[in-house]
């Protein structure tokens, strides 16, 4: 579409994201070979009403939202957990048929942790 702003691109993909750090948008602009990056702070231009960094976009602009610190930890576990539930499991399995105390006492030369 043409005659869309910084902010309408914003709100027609579906807003920002829970993890965006409206802080550090940047709207990336390629011409005759060369490229150019705008930075944004978005969450001041909606605090303060003053939307003159609101420029129009042109073809092939591209904005890019960057994620907070902590989302990139999230996903990093998010990806870890179903791996870890398997582990669980497998070992919840082997506890009840009796391997772990096996396993246990061959290795460390004990029935089980403290408090079982």
């Amino acid at each position: 579409k043409s005659e869309l702003t910084c902010l309408d691109v914003m709100m027609l993909s579906g807003g920002p994201t829970k993890d965006a750090d409206l802080k550090k948008v940047y709207v990336i602009r390629s011409s005759g070979g060369e490229g150019k990056v705008v930075k944004l702070d978005f969450r001041k231009m909606l605090e303060t009403g003053k939307f003159q960094d609101n420029f129009m976009l042109q073809d092939n602009d591209v904005v890019y939202v960057s994620q907070k610190g902590l989302a990139s930890f999230n996903y990093v576990i998010q990806q870890l957990t179903p791996s870890l539930e398997f582990l669980k499991l497998g070992t919840s399995i082997l506890e009840d048929a009796g391997v772990m105390q096996e396993w246990r006492q061959s290795l460390f030369g004990q029935e089980g942790f403290v408090g079982d």
